[in-house]
C-alpha cells in the first residue's frame, strides 16, 4: 500500500502518519510507500493538489501497488478524483479505522455499533461504490439512468437498517444505563480512558488480577470490561476498561460508540492512561481530552496515569509536560507505582466523603463486613463486646448507618 498526507498545520511533522501506518498494519495491510503534502488545508477535489496527484499516480506505479490509503476523511468527490486518476481503488483513515473495529467487534453491541458507523459512512459514498453503473447514467447533466435508481433503492435500505441499527442500540443504551447505574448505588466506579495502545487493559489486568486480552496493537479492546479493585484499607471499586482513542478519531464513530463509554460517563473517577514512552504522549492526552469534551466529561474528576514508564528513558521530560498535573506513573507490566496508583485513587474517594467513627456490637459481623466492603476503612479497634472502625463513608449509607439500632456514629470530618 501507498500511504499519502496532506501535512496541516495541526500535524506539520506528519505524526499522523506514522499512525496511519500502524493502523494499516494493524488492520493486516503493508506499507511499502508513503507521499506528503504540505498545505494549510485540503484540495476540496484532489485532495492532495493536481499536481501532486500526478506525482502520486508514478509514484504507485512504479512502486506497483494496487492500493492508496489517505490519512484523512475524503469526500465522495476527493475519492471520486483520486480514484479516476489513478486508476485503482483508494481507502481513506475512517475506512481503516472501520475495518479494524469490524475484525475486533465480538459482543453484539459492538457488532451493531460497527455496521451502524460503516452504514453512516457508505450512504454519502453510494456513488462511488457503484461505479460499475455509472455508465448507465446517461452521460453529464443525465437524471433517473438505472445507475440512479439502484443507488435511491440502495439508499433507502440504508436508511431503513441505519433507523433499525440506531432503535436496538438506544435499547442496549437503556439497559447499559440502569445497569451501570444500579452498581453505581452499590459501588465507587472508577473508569479507564485513554489513547488506543496506552495499556489499559494491561493496566485493568494488572489492578484487579483478571486475565484479560493483551494485545500490542490498536483498538484490541471494543467491548466494556468490568472487573473488582480493593483499593489500600479493603475499598471495594468497580475498575471498567474501554475502547482507546485516537487523533482526528471521526464524530460519527464516536457517536456510534457512545453506549460503549457509558461506565466512563457514569464512573467518579477517571484514569487517563498514557503510553508515556511515547514520543507523541503530550498530543494523545490532548486529543482524549478532546473527546472527552465532546462527551461532556471533561469535567469529571481524573488522574493522569503515565504508563510504561519502564520504557522511558528520559522520566524528567515527563516532568516539563505534565509536571503541574495530578499524576502517577506507573508500569503495568513490571508492577511499578501500582501501590501508589491505588493509594491516589483511595486518597480521591476518601476525600469526598464523610470521616466518621462507628461503635457497634463486635459479634455484628454482617456490618463490620459491609463497612469494608462499601466504605474505606482507616482503623479499627475491639474492646471487649464493642468494635471501634474509623472510616470514610458515602453520605447515603451514613444515613442509613445512623438509623440502624445499637450503633453509634460520631462524625470525625465532613
Amino acid at each position: 500500500m501507498l500511504l499519502v498526507s496532506v501535512l496541516t498545520p495541526d500535524d506539520p511533522d506528519g505524526s499522523t502518519v506514522d499512525e496511519l501506518e500502524d493502523l494499516v498494519r494493524t488492520a493486516g495491510g503493508k506499507v511499502i510507500g508513503r507521499m506528503t503534502q504540505g498545505s494549510d488545508r485540503l484540495h476540496p477535489v484532489t485532495y492532495v493538489g493536481k499536481g501532486k496527484l500526478g506525482e502520486l499516480k508514478a509514484a504507485a506505479e512504479e512502486l506497483a501497488v494496487h492500493l492508496v490509503v489517505a490519512n484523512h476523511d475524503l469526500s465522495p468527490k476527493q475519492a471520486r478524483s483520486i480514484e479516476k486518476t489513478l486508476e485503482m481503488r483508494v481507502l481513506d483513515r475512517s475506512e481503516v479505522i472501520l475495518d479494524i473495529f469490524a475484525r475486533n467487534a465480538r459482543s453484539r453491541q459492538s457488532k451493531l455499533q460497527v455496521e451502524l458507523a460503516q452504514l453512516e459512512y457508505a450512504r454519502p459514498r453510494l456513488k462511488r461504490l457503484w461505479t460499475h453503473l455509472e455508465g448507465q447514467d446517461g452521460g453529464i447533466g443525465a437524471r433517473g439512468g438505472p445507475g440512479e435508481k439502484q443507488i435511491e433503492i440502495d439508499r433507502r435500505i440504508l436508511d431503513r437498517r441505519i433507523r433499525d441499527l440506531r432503535a436496538d442500540l438506544r435499547e442496549i443504551a437503556a439497559r447499559k444505563d440502569r445497569e451501570v447505574e444500579a452498581r453505581a448505588r452499590e459501588f465507587d466506579t472508577v473508569a479507564l480512558v485513554g489513547y488506543t495502545n496506552a495499556g489499559k487493559s494491561s493496566l485493568a489486568g494488572r489492578l484487579t488480577g483478571a486475565d484479560l486480552l493483551i494485545a500490542d496493537r490498536l483498538f484490541s479492546t471494543l467491548d466494556t470490561r468490568t472487573r473488582s479493585w480493593v483499593l489500600p484499607g479493603g475499598h471495594k471499586v468497580l475498575l471498567s476498561d474501554s475502547v482507546g482513542f485516537l487523533r482526528r478519531l471521526p464524530h460519527h464513530l464516536i457517536a456510534s460508540f457512545h453506549a460503549t463509554l457509558s461506565e466512563a460517563a457514569h464512573a467518579d473517577l477517571l484514569l487517563h492512561v498514557v503510553d508515556a514512552s511515547h514520543p507523541q504522549a503530550d498530543r494523545h492526552v490532548e486529543a482524549v481530552e478532546e473527546v472527552l469534551a465532546r462527551l461532556g466529561l471533561s469535567e469529571r474528576p481524573a488522574i493522569l496515569v503515565l504508563n510504561k514508564m519502564d520504557r522511558v528513558r528520559d522520566p524528567l521530560a515527563l516532568t516539563h509536560l505534565f509536571g503541574a498535573r495530578e499524576s502517577v506513573r506507573v508500569s503495568a507490566r513490571t508492577g511499578e507505582g501500582i501501590e501508589e496508583l491505588a493509594a491516589a485513587a483511595r486518597r480521591h474517594f476518601d476525600l469526598r466523603r464523610p470521616f466518621v467513627r462507628v461503635t457497634f456490637p463486635a459479634a455484628d459481623g454482617r456490618l463490620a463486613a459491609a463497612l469494608h466492603r462499601h466504605g474505606s476503612v482507616a482503623g479499627e479497634i475491639y474492646e471487649g463486646e464493642r468494635v471501634q472502625i474509623d472510616v470514610y463513608l458515602d453520605r447515603d449509607r451514613l444515613a442509613r448507618l445512623e438509623r440502624e439500632p445499637g450503633v453509634s456514629v460520631e462524625i470525625l470530618r465532613e
